[in-house]
């Protein structure tokens, strides 16, 4: 009885590896960003608060920076495509977002509400 018990916790801990195997290697993969080709991509983004970020998307020819909170998201400003995120800024730094923020801010075109 004892072997059999001891080959169904074995087998049970190998699918379970198995699980955790197949989930780190979709993970490392890109996982559903590689699967959901669309229209918009994520450039950059930010932790602002424990349930907040900040996030630049990337759609056509349009760069959208927008807030992210519980249950809402916010557009706070329209850019024209960049050809490249800023070499200088670190995207993972929340203290230096802002001066990119700005930086980026002050060379767009106004735009009329």
């Amino acid at each position: 009885m004892s072997g059999a018990l001891l080959q169904a916790v074995g087998g049970l801990a190998l699918v379970i590896a198995l699980m955790f195997g197949s989930a780190w290697i979709f993970r490392r993969s890109g996982g559903l960003q590689a699967l959901a080709r669309g229209p918009v991509r994520i450039v950059g983004g930010v932790r602002v608060g424990t349930r907040e970020r900040v996030l630049v998307l990337e759609v056509a020819d349009t760069w959208l920076v927008v807030g992210v909170a519980a249950g809402q998201v916010n557009a706070l400003h329209t850019l024209p495509r960049q050809d490249a995120a800023p070499q200088g800024v670190p995207a993972a730094t929340p203290a230096a977002f802002p001066q990119w923020l700005a930086r980026f801010a002050s060379a767009a075109p106004e735009r009329k509400p």
